[in-house]
């Protein structure tokens, strides 16, 4: 599965756990292996959902699980999870996870049995007997505990129109207690440790944007220290795109405010830098200045255009000469763009 950035920075949190799922680095999990996971795989005791989920799919539907794949899965790869260690058992980590998601995903292409039959197919095609059985015990916790979530409360409220935190924390709890009931510890921590990072990164984020009483270089400063609270190898994801957001965020919450230049400025430099603030500043003079030739653009376009001494197809060619000479080759598709949309706010009032 793809974990490229992606997202917005002002997204609601549900969202923003979505984008953060995207942002988890592909190497850095913890991985387990040997005996302890050989012990740790096999069934829950007092776990009877695991129990009822190791009765299902064990058909001769399938002979690799990989027949007859729903639409949505064709041209895709099965994410490498079925590795086995030197002793033949099976090396548990995220990437396991995600091979059990990847099927799991097709759900209301196929019922929930024959994905599971495909799945289990998939395993024994793939692994030796003991690896096996420890890919089907664990793969038994894992729907257990994934249908448990189905009676969860959906945490979404808001206070004086912001995000209900403290009920996100509840519920983040909540789903943490039932992974601890349903899954073995080594189990859970290498399917969920960085997924715990980044949601509680993403929490205590959304806590800083939405404090009323912060100013805005407090807060950058806040954003920029809760950032380096977290491993480099997830800073260096993060970095890339959240700081450009936070700054466009608090770039708008200071102007709001009345924020001078020189606050401007250093704001942006609290945030990516004093180099990056140079290019930042560069970009946006050199915007204003596209901008300007193109304001210039549109009213002798308009002049053109309203010659009654030209015929039409003349007007046109007059148009389409002059902007040559006004903008290079690469502006003209962008200016283009611009007088269409000019037009239509013209059209509109």
């Amino acid at each position: 599965m793809s974990r490229a950035v992606r997202g917005g920075v002002l997204l609601a949190l549900p969202l923003l756990l979505v984008l953060l799922w995207w942002l988890w680095p592909a190497a850095g999990p913890a991985n387990h292996s040997g005996d302890q996971l050989a012990a740790a795989a096999l069934p829950a005791p007092g776990n009877p959902a695991a129990q009822r989920w190791s009765e299902i799919g064990h058909g001769n539907e399938f002979d690799s699980g990989l027949e007859n794949l729903p639409g949505s899965l064709t041209g895709t790869e099965v994410p490498d999870g079925l590795k086995v260690d030197a002793n033949g058992n099976l090396v548990v980590s995220l990437e396991l996870r995600d091979l059990f998601d990847y099927f799991l995903s097709t759900l209301g292409e196929e019922d929930i049995d024959t994905i599971v039959a495909r799945m289990r197919a998939y395993i024994d095609d793939q692994l030796p007997g003991a690896a096996a059985a420890q890919a089907h015990a664990i793969l038994n916790d894992y729907l257990a505990f994934r249908e448990s979530l189905t009676d969860l409360p959906q945490a979404g409220g808001q206070i004086n129109d912001q995000l209900d935190i403290s009920a996100v924390r509840q519920q983040q709890a909540e789903i943490r207690a039932r992974r601890q009931q349903y899954l073995p510890p080594e189990v859970e921590q290498a399917f969920y440790q960085h997924e715990d990072t980044w949601s509680d990164f993403g929490i205590a984020r959304l806590e800083i944007l939405q404090d009323d009483s912060l100013d805005p270089q407090t807060r950058a400063q806040r954003l920029d220290a809760l950032r380096q609270s977290l491993p480099m190898t997830i800073q260096s994801d993060l970095d890339a795109i959240l700081r450009y957001q936070d700054l466009q965020s608090l770039s708008a919450e200071l102007a709001a405010r009345g924020g001078s230049e020189a606050d401007l400025r250093l704001l942006r430099e609290q945030v990516v830098g004093p180099e990056a603030a140079d290019r930042l500043e560069s970009l946006e003079q050199e915007r204003a200045q596209f901008q300007s030739r193109v304001d210039q653009w549109l009213v002798r376009r308009a002049a053109l255009l309203a010659d009654e001494n030209l015929a039409i197809s003349d007007r046109q060619q007059q148009v389409e000469q002059q902007r040559a000479r006004y903008f290079t080759e690469q502006e003209q598709v962008r200016v283009t763009t611009l007088e269409r949309l000019h037009d239509q706010k013209q059209g509109s009032e």
